[in-house]
């Protein structure tokens, strides 16, 4: 699963391949069926700081250079403040777990979902 989008809100996208005896139902809920676990049941407190830790390494190990430096610093200056480079990272260190319910809650609906098939044919 990933998220689009820089300035504005993106989309979550899951994608995935299914093995020839599955069928896209089936994986579709189970995707819903996931869904439902992080809206009803969320993460566990060590998860999300599994999750923090990976996203602070991350992004420091990424200001080792110049460019990349730069390039942050035009990034949040487009979002309107170059100085948030200096406190993203509390930002993110902030997420609690009811703040991820609660946007899972909101956006992880039917009436927000595209499914997409895509079939290939057999090649014979």
């Amino acid at each position: 699963a990933f998220i689009t989008g820089d300035n504005d809100e993106g989309l979550f996208i899951i994608n995935g391949r299914l093995n020839d005896d599955y069928s896209f139902e089936k994986a579709e809920a189970a995707i819903e069926q996931e869904l439902e676990i992080i809206k009803t049941n969320s993460i566990t407190e060590y998860e999300l700081e599994k999750v923090k830790n990976k996203f602070e390494s991350s992004f420091t190990f990424g200001l080792t250079s110049a460019n990349e430096i730069a390039l942050n610093l035009c990034q949040y200056e487009l979002l309107g403040d170059a100085h948030m480079l200096n406190s993203v990272v509390n930002t993110y260190r902030q997420v609690a777990i009811a703040d991820i319910e609660k946007v899972a809650n909101a956006i992880f609906t039917r009436n927000n979902c595209s499914t997409l098939y895509y079939k290939s044919e057999k090649i014979k």
